[in-house]
């Protein structure tokens, strides 16, 4: 093979690449702006309103929102709770809900993307809420 074939094969893959990159950026770029919108709007809403109605049943959880995320803490264990964030680790931005729970000397922790990796502008209090519930439900047993 000669190397001048190498050499152009590598550009256009270089090319490529670089196109690829643009795009992601660009989606990641406008997925973070919807992403604002979504934890203002929707998520922050409807765990404020969880964590009053928790209250109510005689749960003692917190809400806090450090840069970019918003966390339903319980007030029982540091190491407890939930917490609705932004990936963009991956090949597509996603909204992802995160949850971590200690089990005696033990940390169980488990992370997945809110309405299958859909678009933060497509997620609604209905979707927030459904995981929010399903996360609870180890602490709401006992």
């Amino acid at each position: 093979m000669e190397v001048s074939l190498v050499r152009k094969q590598l550009q256009t893959r270089i090319a490529d690449a670089r196109r690829i990159a643009k795009i992601r950026r660009e989606a990641t770029n406008e997925a973070q702006a919807a992403y604002g919108v979504f934890l203002e709007r929707i998520a922050v809403p409807v765990v404020r309103h969880l964590v009053s109605a928790l209250k109510s049943e005689g749960f003692s959880w917190s809400i806090s929102t450090p840069s970019g995320m918003v966390r339903l803490t319980a007030d029982a264990g540091r190491e407890d709770f939930i917490e609705i964030d932004f990936d963009s680790s991956g090949d597509a931005p996603r909204v992802v809900g995160r949850t971590s729970r200690g089990r005696g000397s033990r940390l169980v922790r488990d992370e997945q993307a809110l309405a299958g990796g859909a678009s933060p502008a497509t997620i609604s209090e209905q979707i927030v809420l459904e995981y929010l519930l399903g996360a609870l439900a180890p602490w709401l047993e006992r």
